[in-house]
């Protein structure tokens, strides 16, 4: 009787034992998998970073374009560019 509730509690510890290594496993491949997700998030961060700063550049070189046109057109008087309404065909 006492050999057979020994025995008993092996097999129930050895259950307890696969399941945990089991589980382990699970884990272990679920924490891989987030890890992988994290570096590819932390990639797509920086990509998403280097493009929001190109066109950042881009957009003051525009800017300054802008800028550059408004001011020649300023120093311009818009009358002399117009052309006059007597002379059209």
């Amino acid at each position: 009787m006492y050999y057979d509730k020994t025995q008993a509690e092996i097999e129930s510890f050895h259950l307890q034992l696969e399941r945990s290594i089991q589980n382990q496993k699970m884990l272990e491949g679920t924490i891989e998998q987030q890890n992988e997700n994290l570096k590819e998030t932390i990639q797509n961060h920086e990509l998403m970073i280097s493009q929001v700063e190109r066109l950042q550049k881009e957009n003051m070189v525009a800017q300054n374009e802008v800028t550059d046109i408004r001011k020649k057109f300023s120093r311009h008087s818009m009358d002399v560019l117009s052309i006059p309404s007597g002379s059209q065909s």
